[in-house]
């Protein structure tokens, strides 16, 4: 975690936008109080039920995070709608070159294609990934969102 909240992306954002984790992602509790800790503004994902979209909505609090209800996939969700500057994302594989193989459903794709087009710069996309998780190629189609930058451990 100390790679991640020592990245000039992460240090210069005033907003960030992060995942919550679940089963074998790596954990983003710390990240979220560091967020908070440091006067940034946070974002958190939110999906729709019965729909392949996905939100971002503003977090005002750990405690408001702890508050939160929790969805079928044991995620806590959120209620508001901002822009944001980072974009930390979830996957189950990377490159390093950025590109990222999800769960299937094109959420941060889907959600990075859209704020692209509608905000004058598009978000920096971060994401925290474990060694193992990182593969030298990933195919990819027109519609995949590359990403940033993938932080792990060398």
């Amino acid at each position: 975690m100390i790679k991640v909240l020592q990245h000039p992306k992460y240090v210069k954002a005033q907003s960030v936008s992060v995942y919550l984790s679940f089963d074998q992602e790596i954990q983003t509790g710390d990240l979220l109080e560091d967020i908070f800790k440091s006067g940034k503004i946070c974002y958190i994902p939110r999906f729709r039920k019965g729909s392949s979209e996905m939100e971002m909505i503003r977090l005002f609090s750990m405690e408001d995070f702890n508050n939160l209800p929790v969805n079928k996939w044991n995620i806590r969700q959120p209620l508001d709608d901002e822009i944001r500057e980072s974009v930390f994302e979830a996957g189950l594989v990377f490159t390093p070159d950025g590109k990222r193989l999800g769960r299937g459903k094109a959420y941060y794709d889907q959600f990075l294609h859209k704020c692209s087009k509608q905000l004058k710069n598009s978000p920096v996309t971060l994401a925290l990934a474990f060694k193992e998780q990182i593969l030298p190629h990933l195919p990819t189609t027109p519609t995949d969102y590359i990403m940033d930058y993938v932080i792990y451990e060398d």
